[in-house]
This record gives structure tokens, C-alpha cells and sequence, in this order.
């Protein structure tokens, strides 16, 4: 399996619920993707034994207004914007978030080590989890 697909073994994201929390493993998450997780999703996506939607959706993801938090040799972090839009059986749904990435230099690249997701609308219904990880 690609190395970029599935990242650092230690690599987690995060999509909180609770949009200020910080103690990430002791509160309840949308969803905790780390390295198993991912590596069993990339599996079931090659095999074509994933369940889809039908009709597919569409979606547009932008992602905006970078700004650099901390900048070390072993670690940068850097927090943005993202404005998801999913189309889907003649609806429209919009999701945004602040997105906070934590990239660890590597000899071929960057690697993102751990990546937060705040929603704006955390305490709203969710439609459609793995489009926003």
C-alpha cells in the first residue's frame, strides 16, 4: 500500500464534537482515524468491496487561509480553512471547518502526523463523515 495514502503509523485524525476540546483520546470524537483505520479503508477501496452511494456524490473541497502556528527542525503546524460542499439527489450540503495539520519532516516529503478537524457546525446533524476526513 502506498506510503502517502496511509501516512505515519503514529498519525491520527481527529474530528472533534465538542470544538474546543484538546484532550483528543479521552472525549468523544465523529471520528479517530489512525493508522489501522486508514490502511483498512484504502484495502476495502482497491477490492471493490467498499459500500457506496448511489447515485455518487459530487463533491468541492477548498481549502484556504493558511497560517503558520509553530515551525520547528522536527515539526510544523499550520492551521486553515475548509469549505466541503457534497451534491447529492438534487441536494446540497455545506460543511466547514478549521483544520489544524501537524507535518513532520521526512527524507522523501512531509508527513502528517496528526490532523484536527473542527467543525463549525459540530452539534448538527452529519450526513456524510468520511467526505470531511
Amino acid at each position: 500500500m502506498p506510503g502517502w495514502i496511509c501516512g505515519s503509523t503514529t498519525a491520527y485524525t481527529w474530528c472533534q464534537s465538542i470544538r474546543q476540546e484538546t484532550d483528543f483520546k479521552n472525549t468523544l470524537n465523529y471520528a479517530c482515524d489512525d493508522h489501522e483505520m486508514r490502511a483498512k479503508r484504502v484495502k476495502r477501496l482497491y477490492s471493490g468491496e467498499s459500500i457506496s452511494t448511489t447515485p455518487r456524490a459530487r463533491t468541492l473541497r477548498t481549502l484556504s487561509r493558511f497560517r503558520l502556528l509553530e515551525a520547528s527542525d522536527s515539526e510544523v503546524v499550520v492551521r486553515g480553512a475548509q469549505s466541503l460542499w457534497e451534491h447529492r439527489k438534487g441536494h446540497s450540503r455545506h460543511y466547514a471547518a478549521d483544520i489544524t495539520w501537524h507535518l513532520q519532516p521526512q527524507a522523501d516529503g512531509w508527513r502528517i502526523s496528526q490532523k484536527v478537524i473542527r467543525l463549525v457546525n459540530s452539534d448538527d446533524v452529519l450526513h456524510s463523515i468520511g467526505y470531511i476526513l
